[in-house]
């Protein structure tokens, strides 16, 4: 569904009254994903997450594992998470499953015990007939890691949002890790998100709603509310080896040379088109800076 299109809907049901609003609530999400929301219920029911309201109504966990399959931005965004997770649970073993994309990003995070990567697609709609086979794909993994970790988990987290429609590998891998207690979250803004969200809920322990658009971090961070920790300065970071700011330090020094230019870096495309600037704004952007600036200005292009 397009943007524009989607977004009218948003604003049309909002404007009707509570009772035809969630029912035509009901009747869409259930004609376009159908499919997803059997699967759900099908999790659900044969790997019940154990209902209590609060981390007082359990023992402290010692084996979480979290699962993020997204791109390297969002893991970024992740990386406050890491950080509040392992100062409530600092004995902890605390492993994570990420792509193979964006597990480089996370080679050197003191806050985690164990980084494993899950091949998944990204920022697709999966269709009914392939649930099976990725499903199994999900199953047999887990199967294998627990084997060779020996790691039988207390606590799964997903920092994702989750959709009806993708990204359905994550909720496969927290079910199939057998974690009692499963943490997640999702958008509950408007009448069709709030419906939706009544679908995912009974998968998880705790769930929390973005209510009010906010920083995808601190959306994030919403999922701690449930371990009661206080959070302080929040700030995403960066994990590099001595080696890797040495050979990067001298890579710009070789541009920067003796007249002192600034060095602007620039990622041209995100994960999707929705995340993407349009490259004539970039132009724009070039030339004024270009026009202003009274030192030489070199962009360095980004790729991941």
């Amino acid at each position: 569904m397009k943007s524009k299109i989607r977004r009218l809907l948003f604003d049309t049901l909002d404007l009707l009254p509570s009772t035809p609003a969630r029912f035509l609530s009901k009747l869409l999400i259930g004609l376009q994903y159908g499919y997803f929301i059997k699967e759900i219920m099908y999790l659900t029911q044969k790997y019940p997450a154990k209902k209590v309201s609060s981390m007082k109504g359990i023992e402290s966990p010692q084996n979480i594992l979290v699962v993020r399959l997204d791109a390297i931005g969002d893991i970024v965004w992740t990386t406050p998470f890491f950080e509040y997770l392992r100062k409530a649970f600092p004995e902890a073993n605390i492993d994570l499953i990420v792509r193979p994309v964006a597990a480089t990003v996370l080679q050197n995070c003191p806050y985690l015990n164990n980084i494993y990567t899950y091949d998944s697609k990204i920022n697709c709609v999966e269709q009914e007939k392939d649930l099976k086979v990725m499903r199994e794909k999900a199953y047999i993994y887990m199967q294998n890691l627990q084997k060779t970790n020996k790691a039988k988990y207390d606590c799964v987290f997903m920092p994702c949002e989750v959709f009806l429609g993708s990204g359905i590998s994550n909720l496969y891998l927290a079910a199939f890790s057998q974690a009692p207690i499963r943490i997640g979250r999702s958008y509950g803004t408007n009448i069709l998100e709030k419906t939706r969200s009544e679908y995912i809920k009974p998968f998880f322990t705790y769930f929390t709603e973005m209510t009010i658009p906010q920083n995808e971090v601190l959306q994030i961070l919403e999922e701690l509310n449930w371990l009661n920790i206080e959070k302080g300065d929040i700030h995403t970071q960066l994990w590099l080896t001595d080696q890797e700011r040495e050979n990067a330090h001298d890579f710009l020094d070789d541009y920067k040379g003796e007249n002192n230019a600034i060095i602007v870096a620039v990622a041209l495309q995100g994960s999707s088109k929705n995340r993407s600037w349009m490259f004539s704004n970039y132009i724009e952007v070039f030339k004024k800076l270009n026009k202003y600036s009274s030192r030489p200005i070199y962009y360095l292009l980004l790729d991941a």
